[in-house]
């Protein structure tokens, strides 16, 4: 079930998609990432994930850019500071779509404050119909498509309300032939 405030504009240059879960659930939304850089091939797609996944984006081809939202403990000032240009950086970029992955309320926040005119959210087994006031469009997936389904699979769920559509839901990580030396380095 959708429930959609605005038609989605054809003319999407720039979009967010907004991952802020831990390292496996931003792994677990590469096909997601994916289809939304098929569906949009020529819009340019910045994806806001949490500082300690930021590097797992390094090698995805779809990625354009990446804003990492860092949790340190600041000093007043440094944090006002820190929030300031948090925000810029995500005006700067000038977004037409914002998609949340997530139910948080830091993902609206940051939606919100994309300035995207479309915004793209689940809504939590209908108990956060306040999302309703911060998205255009809201997608309640149907409870018994969603029994048994494969974390990947709820992201496409998500997606599919504005039209992108993706059979392909086993992610898969670039990893360029530094990461790979490293990695055999460690091992």
């Amino acid at each position: 079930m959708v429930w959609v405030n605005k038609k989605l504009s054809l003319d999407i240059k720039s979009i967010l998609l907004i991952q802020l879960g831990d390292i496996g659930d931003v792994i677990l939304s590469l096909p997601a990432i994916q289809a939304v850089k098929r569906h949009f091939d020529r819009s340019r797609l910045v994806v806001c994930v949490r500082e300690k996944a930021r590097e797992l984006l390094d090698g995805v081809p779809e990625v354009d850019g990446v804003i990492a939202v860092d949790k340190k403990m600041r000093r007043f000032f440094s944090e006002i500071e820190y929030q300031i240009r948090f925000l810029r950086t995500l005006r700067r970029h000038r977004f037409d779509l914002a998609i949340d992955l997530r139910t948080g309320t830091r993902g609206t926040v940051i939606a919100v404050l994309s300035g995207a005119q479309h915004r793209v959210g689940r809504l939590d087994d209908g108990r956060q119909t306040w999302r309703r006031l911060f998205f255009s469009h809201l997608v309640k997936p149907d409870p018994g498509l969603e029994l048994g389904q494969y974390a990947a699979e709820h992201h496409l769920n998500i997606l599919a309300s504005i039209g992108v559509v993706s059979h392909h839901f086993i992610p898969k990580l670039n990893l360029n032939m530094d990461r790979r030396r490293r990695v055999r380095d460690i091992l």
